[in-house]
This record gives C-alpha cells, structure tokens and sequence, in this order.
C-alpha cells in the first residue's frame, strides 16, 4: 500500500501482518483504525459501554473486518476477567460479541486472532 504498519508485538501481531501482505484477497488494511464503541453487560449488571481500537481494519475482495489479535495465553486470562467479551464459540474459535454486534450493523465482522 505504500505505507509504514505499525505493529506491537513481533510475536503476535506481526506474523498477522506478514499474513496480509502476502495474501492475494487482501486489497488494503490499516493499523489502529478508528475507536469503535462496545456494549455488553457485565453478569446481572447494566450495560458497560467502553471504547476500543482494534489492531486492524481489513478489507478483502469479498468482506471487511475490525481484527484484535491477542495470544492464546491472554485470552485465556481475558475469558476468566471479561467473559461477556472474549470467548470460544462452539466451534472452539476466539469471538468477542460486542466487537461482532457492533460490525454487523455495516454488514461487517470483528475476529479475534
């Protein structure tokens, strides 16, 4: 794209990166998009609406997504503190559902790697 992506963790977040600069579906991404608001509600509480920026905004020929890229290690902890925002699907895939609830109202998805 022509442009310096920044990155955190070397680890992590740049073996995503090295992913869609070789991907031929991948057209663009950026790093530290624009904050996105999550709503959730914490056990029996009220609703906890907090303030995010993932790590990156894809778009591909066929779909956009926000993506938080985490280790397995970390979500293992967020599961156990947040549970209503970081969890395995029946699939035994990372989800967060507020970060999906807020992409569908565009028609688009947030995954965790």
């Amino acid at each position: 794209m022509g442009v310096t992506i920044q990155f955190e963790s070397h680890t992590n977040e740049f073996p995503y990166v090295y992913y869609l600069e070789n991907s031929a579906d991948v057209l663009e991404y950026y790093d530290q998009p624009n904050t996105i608001k999550l709503n959730y509600k914490v056990g029996n509480k009220s609703n906890r609406n907090i303030l995010h920026t993932p790590d990156f905004f894809v778009i591909e020929r066929d779909k956009a997504y926000w993506v938080e890229c985490k280790t397995e290690k970390d979500l293992l902890k967020l599961a156990v503190k947040s549970p209503e925002r970081y969890k395995l699907d029946e699939d035994q895939q990372w989800i967060c559902p507020p970060g999906q609830e807020y992409a569908s109202q565009f028609g688009l998805n947030y995954i965790v790697r």
